[in-house]
């Protein structure tokens, strides 16, 4: 981890006199499975001995050692990072590990996937401040990056741990989670363990740590009944997405469990399907943050007569041929998408053929009940994204999207993006190509409580950011990673539901409120290339249907004429709004 960067960060506080705190190991939470402990009741280790249940990760320009003093593990110098190779199994993509804080002035912390020359740490520190919480991977022995930080702040007692569940790792103090982050390291085996760090120049702030367990994260169960005529009804397939992803059919009462359920999952949507029968609901959701087994979630089914296909649009319509309530089962039907003015039809999702998501026409058969969705788009839009896929906790860097800096993340929850730590600056790097000179970026706002923004001319170090916040409109840049000041300010206010746009053309940069422009300034930045994104700060903001591409031009013609004759070589030149 940068400890320039953590320097910085640090709190001169006075010296604190070390009182070892008494009290009992931390008990199990519901349904984990602990598979390793160590209590550090043996005598004295200097350093802490790496022969036997542990061994020790090679931290670069920061390795150093811990020490087993008075039953308790204690840093001593540099980052002292641990891992466990005693008995047991550990699943690589599911662990945890806790312990006890028994002296908060130094840095201490936990250790997942951790080996020879590996691990991903969740550290609480720095050594003197005790403010933050620290994730950051190393590999080959070296620094990697840091994941993620937020406001975390220890006292003696606390229970600390860290969590590797469905992608994501999580830091937690007494059973709270104080931070999530994505797993994005390249990481994909190793034991839990702990980390303790001194800083060199700060020796007197010592951090105590004790009673460390490890193992297999809690999971749960989501249980219901699905009947029809009152009678459990057999064969029903429920499916679990959104915050998890499982399934379970229905056994011959109608009963169906789902396992598997990561502990605080939350947003998971419960979809059951039995060709030619109906549900209700159509859908459940569980709203989570789930702490335990989840059962009730039931529906009543009805007998269909025949398939029913659903047609969702927006911004078009479809023709459907024949159009019927029910279908016979095997029916072919034919849907043909007709766009507003201002939309192309772009393509058909749900419950469409694979491969034929393309088709126009489309022709589907009616073998089952069907929702199928027609998606239009904007003339000009060259990449969108409706968010609408698990959860990302931060958004997932490293595909469609990129970030031109660190400092910041956004949140992908609930099929929509809500701000989350610091200044969030994102930018499209999936498909599509973009003009320089000519593009725009636009969202519709969620929640309008914080900052929200859109991005133009993003990469690497980079951005042309237009932002509401608290009835402010910004006009602001960054190049080089640094902030370079504001092309413009003025007053205006956004509500939940008005669409932002961003816009690039001709020199200037405008911006938008469903439709309309709320202000417009010369582009006067050095910036002459990159891509259209967006960009929140902290959080309170959410928004949705991000889409971004080349604005409409337009032509204007007419006749000259003399004698009543069309006369040629006359040279028309526009000025003032356009040249």
């Amino acid at each position: 981890m940068n400890r320039c960067r953590r320097m910085m960060m640090m709190i001169l506080v006075g010296i604190v006199t070390l009182m070892p705190l008494l009290m009992a190991p931390p008990a199990n939470a519901q349904g984990e499975t602990v598979i390793a402990s160590d209590s550090f009741n043996r005598p004295d280790e200097t350093p802490f001995a790496v022969s036997g249940n542990w061994g020790r990760v090679v931290a670069g320009n920061f390795d150093g050692v811990s020490n087993l003093t008075n039953n308790q593990v204690t840093s001593v110098s540099n980052e002292g990072i641990y891992y466990w190779k005693g008995a047991g199994t550990f699943s690589p993509t599911r662990q945890f590990a806790r312990q006890r804080v028994v002296q908060t002035d130094g840095e201490v912390g936990l250790v997942l996937l951790g080996g020879p020359d590996h691990s991903i740490m969740v550290g609480w520190g720095p050594p003197g401040g005790n403010s933050t919480v620290y994730i950051y991977w190393y590999k080959d022995g070296l620094d990697q990056s840091v994941l993620g930080t937020g406001p975390s702040t220890l006292v003696n007692g606390d229970i600390v741990e860290a969590v590797l569940e469905g992608g994501i790792i999580y830091a937690k103090v007494n059973g709270v989670t104080v931070k999530s982050v994505a797993n994005t390291t390249t990481l994909t085996t190793g034991t839990p363990g702990f980390i303790t760090y001194l800083n060199p120049s700060l020796p007197s702030f010592v951090g105590i740590l004790d009673d460390w367990l490890a193992g297999t994260p809690a999971s749960y169960t989501i249980s219901g009944t699905i009947t029809e005529n009152a009678t459990g009804l057999s064969g029903v397939l429920v499916t679990a997405s959104g915050g998890f992803s499982g399934s379970a059919t229905t056994d011959v009462n109608g009963a169906y469990t789902i396992t598997g359920v990561p502990s605080e999952a939350a947003s998971i949507l419960l979809t059951p399907t039995l060709s030619g029968h109906t549900m209700s609901p159509l859908t459940r959701t569980v709203a989570g943050p789930v702490a335990g087994n989840v059962s009730g979630e039931n529906f009543t089914s009805t007998l269909s007569t025949g398939p029913i296909l659903t047609i969702l649009a927006t911004h078009g319509s479809v023709t459907e041929e024949p159009a019927l309530l029910t279908y016979s089962y095997g029916a072919n039907v034919t849907l043909t998408p007709t766009p507003n003015a201002g939309y192309a039809f772009s393509g058909w999702s749900g419950d469409v053929p694979v491969g034929d998501e393309a088709d126009n026409p489309l022709i589907v058969t009616m073998d089952h009940n069907r929702t199928i969705t027609a998606n239009f788009i904007a003339v000009g839009v060259v990449a969108s994204d409706n968010f609408d896929r698990s959860n990302e906790l931060p958004l997932v860097v490293g595909g469609n999207w990129q970030q031109p800096f660190g400092g910041g993340s956004a949140n992908l929850s609930s099929n929509q993006i809500a701000g989350g730590a610091g200044e969030a600056l994102y930018y499209w790097q999936g498909a599509g190509t973009f003009d320089n000179a000519r593009q725009f970026s636009r969202v519709r706002v969620v929640n309008a409580g914080g900052q929200v923004g859109l991005v133009l001319l993003g990469a690497t170090n980079q951005a042309l950011v237009t932002a509401w916040n608290a009835g402010t409109l910004y006009i602001y840049w960054y190049s080089g990673g640094s902030y370079q000041g504001n092309l413009a300010t003025v007053p205006s206010t956004i509500q939940v539901g008005d669409v932002i746009e961003a816009l690039l053309d001709g020199g200037t940069v405008y911006a938008k409120r469903n439709g309309a422009i709320i202000a417009s300034v010369a582009n006067t930045t050095t910036l002459s290339s990159g891509r259209p994104g967006f960009e929140t700060y902290l959080t309170g903001a959410i928004f949705d249907d991000w889409e971004a591409g080349t604005p409409p031009s337009y032509t204007i013609s007419g006749t000259i004429t003399e004698d009543a004759i069309g006369l040629s070589g006359v040279l028309v030149t526009a000025s003032g709004g356009f040249s």
